[in-house]
């Protein structure tokens, strides 16, 4: 009897296997209940009838996440060819995948350049119309262009745990009122977007912004994108908010094309509200636009480290701002290269509402606009908690401080700035930049101008920083190690 019952065992097993085995997909599309499948999709060659593998394509992105239910996998690898793939009635959703873009027909090669793949939103009606969503996934190598609507656009949401890289994304343009539009919206955590190119859209009477940041946590990196802002009544690069430990490193930000409407509007780089974290190695200009123009707004922060930036307040026809700092923030702007911007009022540093930043190791300049000061405190609540071994350079006529209702002229010992009880170390030097206007004669459009130091600097901007955050960071933008006397600014030359 135990003979006959071990042999009904393995027959049971074997049944079992078996019928394992008949679930699972075949061919390049393998996969079982709660495992990982491949589906291959190609809007030239494939029919969404076909089983998804590489030989036997699917047509639309919709049917490989039709499959992916069906056969109730737990994620899929999504490799998609080239050509342009819609969106109508709903998003994309993808959960616990791999998305992969710029393949040829065949699958035999993968060039995100050469093999344009294109997903794009055709509706024209909705508030806040998604094109894709993500949490868990990565996707790479995509064309994503969100809604033109009458309500309000958002072409990207990413939720906990994404990869977001080598991707082109559209915001879309936005009718309604408010009618505002994004390209991407992130929440969640340990998230990173990377290699991208954001255009955040148009939207004639709301607010434009081509990255918002809202309630983030865990290892959150923004690296290496060029990210536009696109034209509104209020725009913004990158709106960051609620957010903890976010890094936002070595990416080119334009605060975009504001119109004039209210007193609240205008255009801005990147917008830090109730955040901690670090800014480093961006290019950052805030945009032209009828009203103010700002480089780097933080308003109720606490320690966000702002480093080895070049920031461009700006082109307005009212006031323009490299960094302001206000609402009780604290932290540090420490060895950034500032230019205060051509607005009618332009600033180099603004302090209000008790804000108390660390300041060291900047130069600070104005390079146009009227009325300039290096740095300016509105009110007598806000002042820097340190202003120490700062390049205040006042090219264009530029008063160093305006302080306690006085305007500070002179860096002296005696009633000069140096005399503060804050203040020591500052400098008024020319740093002798490799080339402060670009090769187009023109300081404004940031991208192109050099302000590298050169071997002609004053040894007191190359060599007279603080050395007071060594061990913190190391480095300048380039990567050249700070050790010994640090220079002044975002670039190293000692």
């Amino acid at each position: 009897m135990k003979r006959y019952g071990i042999i009904a065992l393995v027959a049971i097993f074997l049944v079992s296997v078996l019928l394992l085995i008949s679930c699972s997909g075949g061919g390049d599309n393998s996969g079982s209940v709660g495992g990982t499948i491949s589906i291959y999709v190609s809007s030239g060659t494939g029919n969404d009838s076909n089983d998804g593998t590489m030989g036997e394509p699917l047509a639309t992105i919709q049917a490989a996440l039709q499959m992916k239910s069906s056969e109730e996998a737990q994620s899929a690898n999504i490799h998609v060819a080239k050509g342009t793939y819609s969106v109508t009635n709903e998003r994309l959703d993808f959960d616990n995948d791999e998305v992969y873009g710029g393949y040829s027909s065949d699958f035999s090669n993968r060039s995100i350049t050469t093999y344009q793949t294109i997903i794009t939103n055709t509706q024209t009606s909705g508030e806040w119309v998604r094109t894709v969503s993500l949490v868990n996934s990565t996707m790479d190598g995509f064309t994503i262009e969100g809604a033109d609507v009458s309500g309000s656009s958002r072409a990207v949401s990413i939720q906990d745990n994404v990869t977001f890289s080598n991707n082109m994304v559209y915001g879309g343009d936005a009718a309604g009122n408010p009618g505002d539009t994004e390209c991407i919206s992130m929440g969640g955590q340990d998230s990173t977007i990377e290699n991208c190119t954001l255009y955040s859209g148009d939207t004639a009477v709301g607010a434009t912004t081509a990255l918002f940041i809202d309630s983030v946590t865990g290892e959150t990196v923004v690296e290496g994108n060029d990210i536009y802002a696109g034209q509104g009544i209020d725009c913004g690069g990158i709106g960051l908010q609620g957010s903890d430990s976010i890094t936002v490193r070595d990416n080119f930000i334009y605060g975009g094309y504001g119109d004039f409407n209210d007193g609240n509007s205008g255009t801005t780089g990147i917008r830090i509200n109730s955040s901690s974290g670090v800014v480093e190695n961006n290019t950052i200009t805030g945009g032209e636009n009828g009203n103010m123009a700002t480089g780097i707004f933080i308003g109720l922060a606490s320690d966000m480290f702002i480093r080895n930036n070049l920031v461009y307040a700006g082109d307005p026809t009212s006031g323009s701002r490299g960094i302001e700092v206000r609402d009780s923030s604290t932290g540090y702007i420490v060895n950034n290269t500032i230019d205060g911007g051509a607005g009618n009022g332009a600033y180099g540093i603004v302090l209000s509402l008790g804000a108390k930043p660390d300041i060291r190791n900047n130069i600070v300049f104005i390079s146009g606009g009227s009325a300039p000061y290096c740095v300016y405190c509105a009110d007598t609540t806000a002042y820097p908690d340190n202003l120490i071994a700062n390049d205040l350079w006042s090219t264009g006529g530029a008063t160093y401080l305006y302080f306690n209702g006085s305007d500070y002229s002179s860096l002296g010992d005696g009633s000069g700035v140096n005399a503060l009880s804050f203040a020591g170390g500052n400098i008024d030097y020319d740093p002798v930049f490799t080339d402060p206007d670009g090769t187009d004669n023109d300081v404004t459009t940031i991208d192109d101008n050099d302000w590298h130091l050169t071997a002609g600097s004053p040894a007191e901007v190359k060599g007279g920083g603080s050395t007071f955050f060594n061990g913190q960071f190391n480095y300048d933008r380039d990567d050249n190690p700070r050790d010994g006397a640090w220079s002044i600014g975002a670039y190293e030359q000692d």
